[in-house]
């Protein structure tokens, strides 16, 4: 079932749910609730957090939509503002090396903070400009449950209710239906590839053992950072 009509359900039965607590209220002694009211409680927060859930998921959706319609615009304009930046630091040198008879042992300083400006550009990259990263932002919030032709479709979404793909990208996604699959260099299990994620050191961990790896190295002081290949993977 599609996250609107899961909505929409969830919808109905909150509206049924309050009407049905209103129309309890007063028949019990104050200060007193029996189980049914409990029970009905209980089930109103359940469908209140399910409720949360389908909203966010429908966000999701429409703000991955809009990453894979306006990915090039995007694109384009990050490249502005790294040319704007790369623009302002070739002013900044010029204006260093203006001053630069002013002490000849500055030189080395500079090329060492130079150097490590170069690295951390080279370390800083945008993943939105990773073909894979957009795979996988399509692959968890565009795809949908299977369900029959028959279905009517709804306005601006497409007949399974989530939200409708550019044409030229649903075109390339038919020509590989299939999604791939990477091991976890754990627990050897294959996951889907959005299923996992990869380390500086290249190898790649489902969610269960990267999260029980950051567990061992909060838990032991010799493990912390959590290291793969002798490499530190980042917190973020």
């Amino acid at each position: 079932m599609d996250p609107l009509t899961m909505q929409a359900i969830v919808q109905m039965q909150l509206e049924d749910g309050e009407e049905m607590a209103a129309n309890a209220k007063g028949k019990q002694r104050e200060g007193t609730v029996s189980d049914a009211q409990l029970a009905m409680q209980m089930y109103m927060e359940d469908l209140k957090t399910c409720d949360t859930f389908l909203k966010d998921r429908i966000m999701a959706q429409s703000a991955a939509m809009a990453i894979l319609q306006d990915g090039n615009l995007i694109a384009r304009a990050y490249r502005q503002e790294q040319q704007a930046a790369r623009d302002r630091e070739m002013a900044l040198r010029l204006d260093a090396s203006q001053g630069r008879n002013a002490s000849t042992a500055a030189g080395p300083a500079q090329g060492h903070r130079a150097h490590q400006r170069k690295r951390q550009k080279k370390d800083h990259r945008d993943p939105w400009e990773d073909p894979e990263m957009l795979e996988k932002v399509a692959a968890i919030y565009m795809r949908a449950p299977e369900k029959s032709a028959s279905s009517a479709p709804a306005a601006d979404n497409d007949s399974d209710g989530t939200v409708a793909e550019p044409s030229a990208w649903a075109a390339s996604r038919k020509t590989n239906s299939k999604r791939p699959l990477r091991a976890c260099i754990a627990c050897a299990e294959e996951k889907d590839f959005f299923e996992v994620a990869r380390v500086p050191c290249g190898h790649e961990y489902c969610r269960a053992c990267l999260e029980n790896l950051f567990s061992m190295a909060m838990k032991d002081e010799s493990l912390f950072p959590p290291r793969c290949d002798k490499q530190e993977i980042p917190l973020d």
